[in-house]
This record gives structure tokens, C-alpha cells and sequence, in this order.
């Protein structure tokens, strides 16, 4: 849920999380290989996001939306399988509460 903190948006809720303090801080190259792969992860979600029809066009105007969306529901059935996969061998962390923003 989005909120407001200290006059800046922030993010609130419950999830299963796990906090470990770090022993050093992390290296500038590790935060740039994180800050690339967010990046990337930010600009696949923008370009799904483009060029998914609208409910106002019709089939005819996106020819392969039906196979987009067809390939859309395998691989999200596989993210699915393997993410029970990974839940049934290494459990979550109990659920707390959790309140984070850009400060």
C-alpha cells in the first residue's frame, strides 16, 4: 500500500521478510550490477506495459496480441510451478510489518 511519510510517498505492508544487518558495507560494483538489473526489470515492465492492447481495440488491430497473451499465460503458469517449487523447499520467513521510502 502507498502512504505518505514525512511528506514523501512511501510503501507499507505486511510480508514475509527476514532482516540481516550486513558485516561491511556493500562494494560500488555489486550496487552497480543491482542498480543494472532493476534498470532492466523496469524497462521489460514499461515495454509489456506498451504494447499490450487496450480493451478498446479490437484483435484485428494487434494481430499477435492473442499469441502474446497466449505465451503470457505459459510463462506465467511456469513462474507459478516454479515458484511452489521454491516454497516448498525453502519456506518464507514469517510475515511482519514493513514501512520503507526514499529516505
Amino acid at each position: 500500500d502507498t502512504v505518505v511519510l514525512y511528506e514523501e510517498l512511501a510503501f507499507q505492508d505486511v510480508l514475509p521478510l527476514t532482516w540481516r544487518p550486513m558485516a561491511s558495507a556493500i562494494d560500488r560494483e555489486l550496487t552497480a550490477s543491482f542498480d543494472e538489473r532493476n534498470l532492466r526489470l523496469l524497462q521489460a515492465w514499461e515495454a509489456m506495459d506498451e504494447h499490450m492492447p487496450s480493451e478498446k481495440q479490437k484483435i484485428e488491430d494487434a494481430p499477435y496480441a492473442a499469441e502474446l497473451l497466449r505465451l503470457d499465460l505459459k510463462v506465467n503458469l511456469l513462474l507459478d510451478l516454479v515458484g511452489q517449487l521454491l516454497v516448498a523447499n525453502h519456506p518464507r520467513p514469517n510475515p511482519v510489518p514493513v514501512r520503507f521510502n526514499a529516505l
